[in-house]
């Protein structure tokens, strides 16, 4: 399998405290962020599942903020969290967060991301081009890549990291709410998204590298 699991840019593993205010510069509260220097044509919202890693949790903002940053991005970034020990529901996550995230502005393009994934080439534009994308190629998990073989061998791969306009989240209905632990909320939506006429483009594993970090999974869900 081609592809580098080692970052082009400088990655920071410190986790800061995410009840501290005013950690990154000109980033206002509720997770916004515009360029001061150049006006956007559109608005990126980012929705984050989130229970119990919140050194992960750390982690992933003091890098997201400044990957991001440096694209000139007009952003808001959702972490959607879920109370409880019952099993993990992703898919009702990345709902109820979309149904928030309209509540606060007016959004062109929705980024659907896991919480432990950290791109690592800043030729991963966090975007939407006119398709729906996968944009997470390449994890550096072997076990994941033994575990599903990431190279495509079955197209309805779709998770990790993944960008879609508002019209098509909206015209595939969402994401189903009915997949309780690790997995196959992701695989339904990419044929959700190709019942509303929508193929999937995907990076090329050279670009779409990502790193995983440690964490404890989720139970899987028995129908993956």
């Amino acid at each position: 399998m081609t592809g580098s699991a080692v970052a082009k840019f400088p990655l920071n593993l410190t986790s800061v405290n995410i009840s501290q205010e005013n950690i990154f510069p000109g980033v206002l509260k509720g997770g916004f962020y515009h360029p001061p220097t150049c006006r956007n044509r559109f608005r990126v919202g980012i929705i984050v599942p989130y229970r119990n890693r919140e050194q992960n949790l750390g982690i992933f903002l003091n890098n997201i903020h400044p990957f991001l940053m440096r694209q000139k991005l007009e952003y808001q970034i959702f972490v959607i969290e879920q109370n409880g020990n019952g099993p993990f529901n992703k898919g009702r996550l990345f709902n109820a967060g979309y149904k928030e995230m309209i509540k606060f502005n007016k959004f062109f393009c929705v980024i659907f991301h896991d919480l432990d994934l950290l791109p690592l080439d800043e030729n991963i534009m966090y975007n939407c081009p006119t398709l729906p994308r996968h944009m997470c190629a390449h994890v550096n998990d072997t076990d994941i890549r033994r575990k599903f073989n990431i190279t495509y061998s079955y197209k309805s791969l779709f998770g990790g990291v993944v960008s879609m306009t508002m019209e098509q989240f909206e015209r595939a209905n969402g994401f189903s709410n009915l997949y309780f632990g690790w997995g196959a909320e992701d695989n339904d939506m990419f044929w959700r998204l190709h019942a509303a006429g929508y193929p999937v483009v995907r990076y090329q594993k050279t670009v779409g590298v990502y790193l995983v970090l440690p964490h404890k999974r989720e139970p899987a869900n028995p129908y993956r």
